[in-house]
């Protein structure tokens, strides 16, 4: 393995992590390591869409990346936090490729001819990596995630999502089909479209194990999820939001107001009722 490159040393610093051996255990590492000291958010998604006539990008440079990881706390959604993951496990001599499956993005990493899908970015606990020929369950926060072969095709992959025992979502997908710089471009020029997710709604998810507990903005209503109950509010202005981002999820320096404002301008306001 050669030396990281400078974004990538920077990458390992946000997240409390050093360059060590390949190896599952250092995959499993990074990985938990990555979602728990960095949010899902679509905050940064917003702010390339507004920015895109003077900036010449919706995907950032990793320098550019970095720059914002730690001037804004952005880290992104899928399209961007499992893209730039995907690349700093590259540099960091694991052999990682990007898929693309429905309208997201994921890493699959083969370890000793084992492939292992690998997901930062999915907006819900997914905290290691998933061994594609073995069946995975697991509950965190009244989130469950199913990971398992398909019994007719051993080429095909199922993970099915749910929230409090309510199937949200159930993907199938090719692990060996890899998605080239090209296909992520396109997937980010679809998500940007009008009335897509993430230009919608305000976004913000980060999980915390430390404190048992997973923490959630969409629009204004944030929700605490413990493995048993959760709590719900409804914020009422910009600062209550701003508020919530920095003292519980401990990012203050997210540009709320820009993403509000930016949304408000795509004719959808976040308050609800």
């Amino acid at each position: 393995m050669g030396t990281p490159s400078a974004w990538a040393v920077m990458y390992l610093k946000r997240i409390g992590m050093d360059v060590q051996p390949t190896g599952l255990d250092y995959l499993q590492q990074l990985v938990r390591s990555r979602m728990t000291r960095l949010a899902f958010e679509n905050i940064s998604k917003l702010h390339y869409l507004k920015n895109f006539e003077e900036q010449q990008f919706y995907l950032p440079p990793p320098e550019v990346y970095m720059d914002h990881m730690y001037r804004f706390d952005y880290s992104g959604v899928c399209h961007t936090g499992n893209y730039y993951f995907c690349k700093l496990l590259q540099e960091l001599g694991f052999e990682a490729y990007p898929i693309k499956y429905a309208s997201h993005l994921a890493t699959i990493v083969r370890l000793s001819d084992r492939l292992y899908y690998t997901d930062v970015s999915l907006g819900h606990p997914s905290y290691y990596p998933m061994e594609i020929s073995r069946n995975h369950e697991l509950t965190i926060h009244q989130s469950q995630i199913k990971g398992y072969p398909d019994p007719n095709n051993k080429l095909k992959f199922h993970l099915v999502h749910g929230i409090t025992g309510k199937e949200q979502h159930h993907w199938v997908f090719r692990p060996y089909e890899r998605a080239g710089l090209p296909e992520v471009h396109k997937l980010i020029h679809w998500s940007n479209e009008p009335q897509r997710l993430f230009t919608t709604i305000l976004r913000v998810y980060l999980w915390q194990p430390d404190r048992q507990r997973s923490l959630s903005i969409v629009n204004n209503t944030f929700t605490i999820r413990y493995q048993e109950s959760q709590e719900q509010m409804k914020l009422q202005s910009i600062q209550e939001i701003k508020d919530i981002v920095h003292h519980e999820f401990g990012m203050a320096n997210l540009p709320v107001h820009e993403a509000v404002e930016t949304l408000e301008s795509l004719g959808t306001p976040i308050w609800g009722e």
